[in-house]
């Protein structure tokens, strides 16, 4: 169960249902696109002091060939999750508190990056549960009241609720096999180019 911390949880998805992913590749068995090596997307993200964010795509997730884990793959779709969990009308007010559309998608992926270490947590039996805490929405979305914290920190609760129905029937299993190397980073298809 997702637990968000000072807040009850939205409703009952189990960690246990997720964490299990992959372990019959038979039954999950779907067409695996060919990998293809860009080392110029790689060269873009080190070179480039200023990224391009005004979308959220899978080179903000790593900087060489080592990092384009399973694990970092979970953290993009979670961050495009977030984004399309956080209504308009909660977008526009965001806009008038100086959130642009870049600085948004920033603290999206911020936010997915923050979570993986909750992950990480509750891998190691260190917590209990999956728990979304109001701190974690703070540090990624900064200068917010109390009540915009708690409204995506309820969106976030949801993105996780949205991407866990998803993952339950992908083969790639990103945390269970989260060191794995991932070939979707070198999918053309996820890149607005």
């Amino acid at each position: 169960m997702i637990s968000l911390v000072g807040q009850a949880p939205p409703t009952d998805i189990s960690w246990e249902a997720y964490s299990g992913l992959g372990k019959d590749p038979v039954s999950l068995m779907l067409p695996v696109r060919q990998s293809r090596y860009h080392p110029q997307q790689e060269k873009q993200n080190m070179s480039d002091p200023n990224p391009d964010y005004s979308t959220i795509e899978p080179h903000h997730f790593f900087s060489s060939r080592d990092d384009k884990t399973k694990f970092n793959w979970f953290a993009f779709e979670l961050a495009c999750e977030i984004d399309r969990a956080v209504p308009f009308q909660l977008k526009q007010y965001l806009s008038k508190s100086d959130y642009t559309q870049q600085t948004f998608n920033q603290s999206c992926i911020k936010l997915a990056v923050l979570l993986q270490g909750v992950v990480l947590r509750k891998l190691s039996n260190e917590i209990p549960c999956m728990q979304i805490s109001h701190a974690e929405v703070e540090r990624a979305f900064p200068r917010l009241n109390d009540k915009t914290v708690n409204q995506l920190l309820d969106c976030a609760a949801n993105a996780w609720e949205n991407l866990l129905s998803i993952c339950t029937s992908c083969p790639c299993a990103c945390v269970s096999n989260k060191d794995e190397y991932c070939p979707l980073f070198d999918d053309p298809s996820y890149y607005d180019s």
